[in-house]
């Protein structure tokens, strides 16, 4: 009762104050410029658009990083701010594809209303840099590991150039050499040069498993052919029945051999923006004795020539 008649004698202040307004406005000239819009806000960058784009887009949009320029400072964002005014108001970026029906996750990008009307009113007002004083602190990366010093890196031989063109695929044999079965806590995969590569996927392949470095374009369109009829893709009309108690593991898809879809497992990969692979405390990806690492490069097509060093992984 105490919470209802506070917002009671609240209610009254607001009427009793609209009714004063409207009698000081009756009674006096009107030469306050009332019905005029309200002057726009003085949007600057480093003020008001700074922290969106540190908070939101630098972890891409950083030197060194597959995004085509930098967030951090104003030289550099300026001259992409019409391109960037036009990928925030069609939501295009920053990349946010949950659906925002179900859950609330903690490293959602997707920018606010409000944000994206600061970002647009930004660059309609001339994409001003404002005071140095204003500017946040710029956010700290790793430079090296975002898991932290790695207990195995695994690489590769040696460094591939693309050639220009369409997207080329390199299917990378890597062995590990482990003498005994190993559990792996945290994963990552870093390409060497992210302006080139769009992503990676590295998999499991136990001894014996078919091996998709070593098989001809015609025997991977089959085998890729294969792992698409018999892995469980939820489409629309698509449904999977599961038998009662079936185990449930890897990529939370039921299959009879405990796996999904084939021997062969998926263990981390890498995109723009994609985080490393941090599994739960008690839980492990298993990398049996005498595996090989499969890593499975894109080339972006604007790309022209350049080497991909190195890819790595964690093992613990």
């Amino acid at each position: 009762m105490r919470i209802k008649r506070t917002y009671s004698i609240t209610a009254g202040l607001v009427l009793c104050l609209a009714v004063c307004l409207a009698f000081i406005g009756t009674s006096s000239a009107d030469s306050s410029g009332r019905g005029k819009k309200e002057a726009a806000k003085d949007v600057t960058f480093s003020k008001d658009v700074a922290p969106i784009f540190y908070k939101n887009c630098v972890e891409c949009h950083r030197a060194g990083e597959g995004a085509p320029f930098s967030a951090l400072s104003y030289k550099d964002v300026r001259p992409w701010a019409k391109s960037i005014r036009e990928k925030v108001s069609n939501r295009q970026m920053p990349p946010w594809h949950a659906d925002p029906h179900f859950g609330e996750f903690s490293n959602n990008r997707k920018l606010t209303q409000a944000e994206i009307d600061t970002i647009v009113s930004w660059v309609d007002q001339g994409a001003k840099e404002g005071e140095l004083k204003d500017l946040p602190k710029a956010p700290v990366f790793e430079t090296e590991w975002n898991i932290g010093k790695p207990d195995v890196i695994l690489e590769m031989g040696e460094a591939y150039t693309y050639k220009p063109g369409s997207d080329e695929y390199q299917y990378i044999d890597i062995p590990t050499n482990f003498k005994e079965d190993k559990y792996v806590a945290l994963a990552e995969a870093r390409p060497g040069n992210r302006k080139i590569v769009h992503h990676i996927i590295a998999f499991i392949v136990p001894p014996g498993s078919p091996n998709m470095s070593k098989m001809t374009a015609e025997e991977r369109q089959k085998s890729m052919e294969m792992m698409l009829k018999n892995s469980p893709f939820y489409r629309d009309g698509f449904l999977m029945r599961l038998k009662a108690d079936q185990p449930v593991v890897d990529d939370a898809c039921a299959a009879n051999d405990g796996r999904s879809g084939g021997n062969d497992s998926l263990l981390t990969g890498y995109a723009p923006g994609r985080n490393p692979d941090y599994f739960p405390a008690g839980v492990a990806r298993k990398v049996p004795a005498g595996s090989t690492r499969i890593c499975i490069c894109a080339a972006s097509r604007w790309s022209t020539r350049s080497s991909i060093p190195m890819e790595n992984r964690r093992f613990s």
